[in-house]
Protein backbone atom coordinates (compact mmCIF):
# COMPACT_ATOMS: atom_id res chain seq x y z
CA UNK A 1 0.00 0.00 0.00
CA UNK A 2 3.00 2.70 0.74
CA UNK A 3 4.22 1.54 -2.14
CA UNK A 4 1.27 2.09 -4.71
CA UNK A 5 1.07 5.51 -2.46
CA UNK A 6 4.83 6.65 -3.07
CA UNK A 7 4.50 5.85 -6.76
CA UNK A 8 0.84 7.10 -7.77
CA UNK A 9 1.64 10.26 -5.30
CA UNK A 10 5.09 10.87 -7.92
CA UNK A 11 3.22 10.05 -10.59
CA UNK A 12 -0.14 11.65 -10.42
CA UNK A 13 1.44 15.39 -10.45
CA UNK A 14 3.42 14.99 -13.91
CA UNK A 15 -0.24 13.86 -15.48
CA UNK A 16 -0.65 16.95 -16.73
CA UNK A 17 2.44 17.28 -18.78
CA UNK A 18 1.94 13.48 -20.04
CA UNK A 19 -0.95 14.21 -21.09
CA UNK A 20 -0.59 17.77 -22.94
CA UNK A 21 1.81 15.92 -25.14
CA UNK A 22 -0.28 12.48 -25.26
CA UNK A 23 -2.90 15.36 -26.76
CA UNK A 24 -0.47 17.04 -29.16
CA UNK A 25 1.09 13.20 -30.55
CA UNK A 26 -2.97 12.02 -30.69
CA UNK A 27 -3.71 15.63 -33.31
CA UNK A 28 -0.38 14.84 -35.22
CA UNK A 29 -1.47 11.09 -36.01
CA UNK A 30 -5.08 12.96 -37.13
CA UNK A 31 -3.54 15.57 -39.02
CA UNK A 32 -0.84 12.99 -41.04
CA UNK A 33 -3.52 10.31 -41.85
CA UNK A 34 -6.13 13.04 -42.57
CA UNK A 35 -3.21 14.45 -45.44
CA UNK A 36 -3.16 17.76 -43.60
CA UNK A 37 0.16 17.74 -42.33
CA UNK A 38 3.37 16.05 -43.80
CA UNK A 39 5.27 13.98 -41.60
CA UNK A 40 8.45 15.46 -43.40
CA UNK A 41 7.17 19.42 -42.49
CA UNK A 42 8.83 21.21 -39.84
CA UNK A 43 5.64 22.33 -38.18
CA UNK A 44 5.38 18.60 -37.93
CA UNK A 45 8.35 17.54 -36.58
CA UNK A 46 8.64 20.96 -33.84
CA UNK A 47 5.26 19.45 -32.71
CA UNK A 48 6.62 15.72 -32.45
CA UNK A 49 9.46 16.40 -30.42
CA UNK A 50 6.97 18.72 -28.26
CA UNK A 51 4.75 15.72 -27.51
CA UNK A 52 7.49 13.54 -26.82
CA UNK A 53 9.39 15.91 -24.48
CA UNK A 54 7.33 15.04 -21.10
CA UNK A 55 7.86 11.56 -21.76
CA UNK A 56 11.40 12.14 -22.67
CA UNK A 57 12.65 13.90 -19.48
CA UNK A 58 9.84 11.84 -17.42
CA UNK A 59 13.28 10.98 -15.04
CA UNK A 60 13.03 14.62 -14.79
CA UNK A 61 10.13 14.63 -13.97
CA UNK A 62 9.62 11.99 -11.55
CA UNK A 63 12.94 13.15 -10.16
CA UNK A 64 11.28 15.89 -9.14
CA UNK A 65 7.94 15.16 -7.90
CA UNK A 66 9.02 11.61 -5.98
CA UNK A 67 11.41 13.84 -4.13
CA UNK A 68 8.21 15.87 -2.99
CA UNK A 69 6.78 12.95 -2.03
CA UNK A 70 10.38 11.42 -0.42
CA UNK A 71 10.41 14.77 1.64
CA UNK A 72 14.01 15.84 0.04
CA UNK A 73 15.84 18.23 -2.18
CA UNK A 74 13.46 18.07 -5.46
CA UNK A 75 16.09 19.85 -7.19
CA UNK A 76 18.96 17.49 -6.49
CA UNK A 77 15.92 14.84 -7.44
CA UNK A 78 15.49 16.47 -11.27
CA UNK A 79 19.39 16.31 -11.08
CA UNK A 80 19.28 12.80 -10.55
CA UNK A 81 17.10 12.32 -13.56
CA UNK A 82 18.26 14.73 -15.64
CA UNK A 83 21.85 12.69 -15.00
CA UNK A 84 20.18 9.35 -16.03
CA UNK A 85 18.94 10.67 -19.70
CA UNK A 86 22.14 12.54 -19.91
CA UNK A 87 23.27 13.18 -23.59
CA UNK A 88 26.74 12.91 -22.50
CA UNK A 89 25.82 9.34 -20.86
CA UNK A 90 23.33 8.79 -23.66
CA UNK A 91 26.30 8.81 -26.20
CA UNK A 92 28.47 7.60 -23.75
CA UNK A 93 26.56 4.24 -23.63
CA UNK A 94 26.21 3.98 -27.59
CA UNK A 95 29.56 4.67 -28.36
CA UNK A 96 30.16 1.57 -25.95
CA UNK A 97 27.58 -0.12 -27.17
CA UNK A 98 29.60 0.15 -31.11
CA UNK A 99 32.94 -0.28 -29.89
CA UNK A 100 31.93 -3.49 -27.65
CA UNK A 101 33.72 -2.00 -24.82
CA UNK A 102 32.17 -1.12 -21.68
CA UNK A 103 32.22 1.71 -19.86
CA UNK A 104 33.77 1.57 -15.86
CA UNK A 105 32.80 3.41 -13.08
CA UNK A 106 34.91 3.01 -10.72
CA UNK A 107 36.25 -0.06 -12.16
CA UNK A 108 32.90 -1.82 -12.26
CA UNK A 109 31.23 -1.97 -15.56
CA UNK A 110 28.17 0.54 -15.99
CA UNK A 111 25.15 -1.52 -17.32
CA UNK A 112 23.97 -0.11 -20.96
CA UNK A 113 20.56 0.96 -20.14
CA UNK A 114 17.91 3.51 -21.76
CA UNK A 115 16.54 5.25 -19.33
CA UNK A 116 14.14 7.58 -21.16
CA UNK A 117 10.50 7.35 -20.57
CA UNK A 118 11.63 4.52 -17.48
CA UNK A 119 9.67 5.33 -14.22
CA UNK A 120 10.99 2.85 -11.93
CA UNK A 121 14.72 3.78 -11.42
CA UNK A 122 14.40 7.15 -10.70
CA UNK A 123 11.78 5.76 -7.99
CA UNK A 124 14.58 3.88 -6.90
CA UNK A 125 16.65 6.30 -6.78
CA UNK A 126 14.80 8.88 -4.81
CA UNK A 127 14.03 6.11 -2.59
CA UNK A 128 18.08 6.17 -1.95
CA UNK A 129 18.39 9.70 -1.64
CA UNK A 130 15.39 9.75 0.92
CA UNK A 131 18.47 7.58 3.51
CA UNK A 132 21.25 9.20 2.17
CA UNK A 133 19.99 13.01 2.30
CA UNK A 134 18.98 12.93 5.96
CA UNK A 135 22.43 11.08 7.14
CA UNK A 136 24.55 13.34 5.20
CA UNK A 137 22.45 16.99 6.90
CA UNK A 138 22.33 15.56 9.89
CA UNK A 139 26.09 14.20 10.11
CA UNK A 140 27.92 17.17 7.86
CA UNK A 141 28.57 20.87 9.78
CA UNK A 142 26.00 23.39 9.02
CA UNK A 143 28.28 25.98 7.59
CA UNK A 144 29.24 23.40 4.75
CA UNK A 145 26.30 21.43 4.39
CA UNK A 146 24.57 23.92 1.68
CA UNK A 147 27.63 23.39 -0.75
CA UNK A 148 29.42 20.36 -0.08
CA UNK A 149 26.19 18.13 0.90
CA UNK A 150 24.33 18.10 -2.67
CA UNK A 151 28.24 16.86 -3.87
CA UNK A 152 28.48 14.08 -1.48
CA UNK A 153 25.21 12.88 -2.25
CA UNK A 154 25.09 13.05 -6.14
CA UNK A 155 28.92 10.63 -5.27
CA UNK A 156 26.83 7.82 -3.42
CA UNK A 157 23.64 8.42 -5.10
CA UNK A 158 24.32 8.25 -8.96
CA UNK A 159 26.80 5.94 -8.88
CA UNK A 160 24.83 3.45 -6.78
CA UNK A 161 21.51 4.27 -9.19
CA UNK A 162 23.89 3.56 -12.18
CA UNK A 163 25.55 0.29 -11.66
CA UNK A 164 22.87 -1.12 -9.51
CA UNK A 165 19.02 0.61 -9.28
CA UNK A 166 18.44 1.94 -12.48
CA UNK A 167 19.43 -1.75 -13.98
CA UNK A 168 17.19 -2.77 -10.98
CA UNK A 169 14.24 -0.85 -12.07
CA UNK A 170 14.64 -1.23 -15.86
CA UNK A 171 14.44 -4.78 -15.26
CA UNK A 172 11.49 -4.80 -12.85
CA UNK A 173 9.92 -2.11 -15.33
CA UNK A 174 10.14 -4.49 -18.23
CA UNK A 175 8.54 -7.44 -16.28
CA UNK A 176 5.95 -5.60 -15.11
CA UNK A 177 5.06 -3.96 -18.78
Amino acid sequence: TKALDIISGSVFPIVPALAGGGLIKALLAVLAAAGWLAKASTTYQMLNFIGDAPFYFLPVLLGFSASKKFKVNPYLGASIGAMMISPTFVSMMAAAKQSGEAIKLFGITVPSVNYSSSIIPIMLAIWLMSYVEPFITKHMFKEIRMVIAPMVEFMIVAPITFLVLGPLGNELGQVFA
